[in-house]
Protein backbone atom coordinates (compact mmCIF):
# COMPACT_ATOMS: atom_id res chain seq x y z
CA UNK A 1 0.00 0.00 0.00
CA UNK A 2 1.14 3.32 -1.04
CA UNK A 3 1.98 5.70 1.78
CA UNK A 4 0.92 9.24 1.69
CA UNK A 5 3.92 11.93 1.83
CA UNK A 6 2.37 15.63 0.85
CA UNK A 7 -0.78 16.98 0.23
CA UNK A 8 -1.71 20.43 -0.55
CA UNK A 9 -4.91 22.01 -1.49
CA UNK A 10 -5.06 25.27 -4.01
CA UNK A 11 -8.37 27.12 -4.36
CA UNK A 12 -9.31 28.78 -7.96
CA UNK A 13 -11.55 31.56 -8.41
CA UNK A 14 -12.55 33.24 -11.88
CA UNK A 15 -10.46 30.50 -13.87
CA UNK A 16 -7.95 31.85 -16.29
CA UNK A 17 -9.01 35.72 -15.40
CA UNK A 18 -9.03 35.03 -11.45
CA UNK A 19 -6.85 34.26 -9.07
CA UNK A 20 -5.44 31.05 -7.52
CA UNK A 21 -5.53 31.02 -2.88
CA UNK A 22 -4.69 28.69 -0.23
CA UNK A 23 -7.93 27.48 1.80
CA UNK A 24 -7.43 30.31 3.82
CA UNK A 25 -7.83 33.23 1.51
CA UNK A 26 -3.82 33.55 1.41
CA UNK A 27 -3.27 34.68 -2.30
CA UNK A 28 -1.05 33.08 -4.39
CA UNK A 29 -0.98 33.76 -7.87
CA UNK A 30 -3.49 35.77 -9.90
CA UNK A 31 -3.96 33.97 -13.19
CA UNK A 32 -4.07 34.84 -17.00
CA UNK A 33 -5.69 34.21 -19.91
CA UNK A 34 -3.14 32.56 -22.72
CA UNK A 35 -1.12 35.50 -24.68
CA UNK A 36 -1.81 38.21 -21.89
CA UNK A 37 1.22 39.75 -20.89
CA UNK A 38 2.87 38.00 -17.44
CA UNK A 39 3.81 40.92 -15.65
CA UNK A 40 3.01 42.32 -11.63
CA UNK A 41 2.43 38.58 -10.25
CA UNK A 42 0.35 37.21 -13.25
CA UNK A 43 0.96 33.71 -14.25
CA UNK A 44 -1.21 30.67 -16.35
CA UNK A 45 -1.54 28.00 -15.93
CA UNK A 46 0.82 26.20 -18.04
CA UNK A 47 3.64 28.60 -16.58
CA UNK A 48 2.75 27.04 -13.10
CA UNK A 49 2.81 23.35 -14.30
CA UNK A 50 6.20 24.14 -15.88
CA UNK A 51 7.56 25.11 -13.08
CA UNK A 52 6.22 22.02 -10.89
CA UNK A 53 7.06 19.79 -13.43
CA UNK A 54 10.55 21.31 -14.08
CA UNK A 55 11.20 20.77 -10.23
CA UNK A 56 9.38 17.66 -9.78
CA UNK A 57 12.22 16.05 -12.40
CA UNK A 58 14.69 17.52 -11.53
CA UNK A 59 14.61 16.29 -8.12
CA UNK A 60 13.99 12.53 -9.43
CA UNK A 61 17.33 13.56 -11.23
CA UNK A 62 19.12 13.63 -8.01
CA UNK A 63 17.75 10.59 -6.79
CA UNK A 64 18.12 8.70 -10.33
CA UNK A 65 22.46 10.56 -9.87
CA UNK A 66 22.30 9.28 -6.30
CA UNK A 67 21.15 5.77 -8.07
CA UNK A 68 24.01 5.79 -10.35
CA UNK A 69 27.10 7.15 -8.74
CA UNK A 70 26.61 9.91 -11.00
CA UNK A 71 28.29 13.47 -8.94
CA UNK A 72 26.73 16.20 -11.45
CA UNK A 73 24.61 19.11 -10.86
CA UNK A 74 21.54 19.42 -13.31
CA UNK A 75 19.36 21.94 -14.61
CA UNK A 76 15.75 21.23 -16.14
CA UNK A 77 13.70 23.72 -18.44
CA UNK A 78 10.65 22.79 -19.28
CA UNK A 79 8.21 24.04 -21.82
CA UNK A 80 4.65 23.64 -21.54
CA UNK A 81 2.42 24.45 -25.07
CA UNK A 82 -1.11 24.34 -25.33
CA UNK A 83 -2.92 23.26 -28.36
CA UNK A 84 -6.51 23.98 -29.45
CA UNK A 85 -7.73 20.56 -31.60
CA UNK A 86 -9.97 20.46 -34.22
CA UNK A 87 -12.95 19.77 -32.40
CA UNK A 88 -12.37 22.40 -29.99
CA UNK A 89 -10.93 20.49 -26.87
CA UNK A 90 -7.36 20.92 -25.71
CA UNK A 91 -4.47 19.46 -25.26
CA UNK A 92 -0.71 20.01 -23.57
CA UNK A 93 2.73 18.82 -24.70
CA UNK A 94 5.80 18.93 -22.74
CA UNK A 95 9.34 19.68 -23.40
CA UNK A 96 12.20 18.88 -21.21
CA UNK A 97 15.62 20.23 -21.65
CA UNK A 98 17.99 18.66 -19.39
CA UNK A 99 21.61 19.78 -18.75
CA UNK A 100 23.98 17.84 -16.74
CA UNK A 101 27.69 19.11 -17.62
CA UNK A 102 30.44 16.74 -17.03
CA UNK A 103 28.06 14.23 -17.80
CA UNK A 104 28.53 12.01 -21.19
CA UNK A 105 25.79 11.60 -23.21
CA UNK A 106 25.47 7.63 -22.68
CA UNK A 107 25.14 8.32 -18.34
CA UNK A 108 22.82 10.90 -18.95
CA UNK A 109 20.62 9.04 -21.30
CA UNK A 110 20.45 6.41 -18.37
CA UNK A 111 19.39 9.17 -15.30
CA UNK A 112 17.13 10.72 -17.76
CA UNK A 113 15.26 7.23 -18.10
CA UNK A 114 15.51 6.17 -14.84
CA UNK A 115 14.32 9.91 -13.24
CA UNK A 116 11.43 9.75 -15.78
CA UNK A 117 10.44 6.25 -14.36
CA UNK A 118 10.17 7.53 -11.10
CA UNK A 119 9.01 11.47 -11.28
CA UNK A 120 5.46 11.50 -10.48
CA UNK A 121 4.24 13.86 -12.90
CA UNK A 122 6.03 12.02 -15.64
CA UNK A 123 3.91 9.05 -14.16
CA UNK A 124 0.85 11.41 -14.31
CA UNK A 125 1.15 12.18 -18.02
CA UNK A 126 2.52 9.30 -19.09
CA UNK A 127 0.31 7.80 -22.28
CA UNK A 128 -1.74 11.29 -21.75
CA UNK A 129 0.29 14.35 -22.95
CA UNK A 130 3.48 13.91 -25.25
CA UNK A 131 6.79 14.71 -23.66
CA UNK A 132 10.11 15.09 -25.35
CA UNK A 133 13.51 15.12 -23.41
CA UNK A 134 16.06 17.00 -24.72
CA UNK A 135 19.93 16.37 -23.29
CA UNK A 136 21.42 19.47 -24.06
CA UNK A 137 25.56 18.28 -22.68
Amino acid sequence: MEKKIYSTTVVNKGGREGATVLPDGSALYDIALPGTKLENGLTDPERLFAAAYSSCFNQALTVAKERFSIAAHSIVSATVDLYEEEDATFSLGVKLSIQMPNVSKKQAELVVKYADRICPYSRALRNNVPVEFEIEN
